[in-house]
């Protein structure tokens, strides 16, 4: 799979996850979502590059969404 492949093939899945997402505020406010979110982008640059798994992007991605969760 190419670069340009990989790259998409993530920001599709990552995209779609975002929308399924329940339960959360993208616009939250917290301290620590600006370096959830560093470490979410370079995972994601990790797999565009071939460094990293999908599984891996998945658990960045999950600590991520999980601090915009909101309380019901």
């Amino acid at each position: 799979m190419s670069r340009e492949e990989r790259q998409r093939e993530i920001f599709k899945l990552i995209s779609d996850a975002q929308a399924k997402a329940e339960g959360v505020d993208w616009m939250k406010e917290d301290p620590a979502i600006p370096p959830a979110e560093d470490e979410l982008n370079e995972a994601m640059a990790q797999y565009v590059d071939g460094t990293t798994s999908k599984a891996n992007v998945r658990t960045v991605y999950q600590k991520w969404r999980d601090l915009h969760k909101v309380a019901v």
